[in-house]
């Protein structure tokens, strides 16, 4: 009976460590969809908008400045989300390498018929209880811990990169926009002047070769305009992309003239190039994310030349 008993016990510890298997296939059609069905007007977007100083009288955006963009792109694109869910994961990583070692029980039971023996049942349970050496624990620790702030500075990387896509992005698609318009005007012109030069050389005013001179210079006018309407669909899909949104939610954005100098010039910081330099070396992302990087590299080492020295396994009899 008791073995029948021990049986079960041990039996119901086992199954308590399964862990059973849930697929979770990616569904491309959903997620097609749920990037196709993203709109600027959205109820989330709108409140984080609030949440960073907008108006409620200034929602939703009809005229989508060069800042409206940079959140839109902060917001929609899923870049920034993969860094946050990797930072999750550095920090849940601290909390493992925080772990101690658990101690094993193991039982063992004998059946002997030997005669000699006063009883033919023997039962033996041990526990063994680990203990690391050499600092490993704190060293595991150190390690995730430089790991996960490498991964929160990785966010801030991410949210600046985005930032300086969608503008660049914007600006060359403004830029191509008002290419095309003033492209558009020097076809026409050069049209009315081939026309021109079309009526003089009837009336004999004008040689054959400045009329040849003109078609070419038509030619040249309307191969960069068909160039420049070519490039434009690239570039909405690419400012698209950039802020997180389908090519046909883009279409229904008033985005205003962001191609400003004058407002540039006058945003631009007026810092002493030494304060520049200084913030540069001290503060830039990359390179604290490469100092963290180091550290890690660093605390690796360490652990190995730690692992030479052999753990203890205290087993109490």
């Amino acid at each position: 009976m008791k073995v029948i008993l021990i049986s079960v016990i041990s039996l119901s510890l086992v199954a308590c460590g399964f862990q059973d298997y849930i697929a979770k296939p990616i569904d491309t059609k959903t997620i097609a969809d749920k990037i196709n069905n993203r709109r600027a007007n959205d109820t989330q977007f709108q409140e984080y908008l609030v949440n960073h100083g907008y108006s409620a009288a200034q929602l939703p955006i009809q005229q989508w400045t060069l800042d409206d963009l940079v959140y839109c792109a902060l917001f929609f694109n899923p870049n920034l989300n993969i860094a946050r869910a990797q930072w999750r994961s550095a920090e849940a990583a601290k909390l493992t390498a925080a772990e101690m070692r658990l101690p094993t029980l193991s039982g063992n039971y004998e059946n002997t018929d030997s005669n000699e023996s006063s009883t033919p049942h023997a039962y033996k349970l041990s526990i063994d209880l680990p203990i690391e050496t050499a600092n490993k624990r704190n060293i595991r620790i150190e390690s995730a811990q430089h790991l996960a702030e490498a991964a929160k500075l990785k966010i801030a990387l991410s949210a600046w990169q985005l930032r300086t896509e969608a503008i660049r992005a914007v600006y060359d698609y403004v830029y191509n926009q008002k290419l095309i318009a003033l492209l558009e005007k020097e076809q026409a012109k050069r049209q009315e002047i081939v026309a021109i030069f079309q009526k003089r050389m009837q009336v004999g005013e004008s040689s054959n070769l400045e009329l040849s001179k003109a078609n070419l210079l038509l030619q040249d006018a309307s191969a960069n305009l068909e160039a420049a309407q070519r490039n434009q669909p690239v570039l909405t899909a690419r400012l698209a992309n950039s802020l997180g949104l389908s090519p046909a939610a883009l279409a229904s954005m008033q985005i205003t003239d962001v191609i400003n100098a004058e407002k540039i010039l006058a945003s631009a910081p007026n810092h002493p190039s030494e304060e520049i330099q200084s913030r540069a070396i001290f503060n830039r992302l990359d390179l604290r994310i490469a100092l963290e990087r180091y550290a890690v590299a660093e605390a690796k080492v360490k652990l190995e030349i730690a692992r030479q020295y052999p753990d203890l396994v205290f087993k109490p009899g």
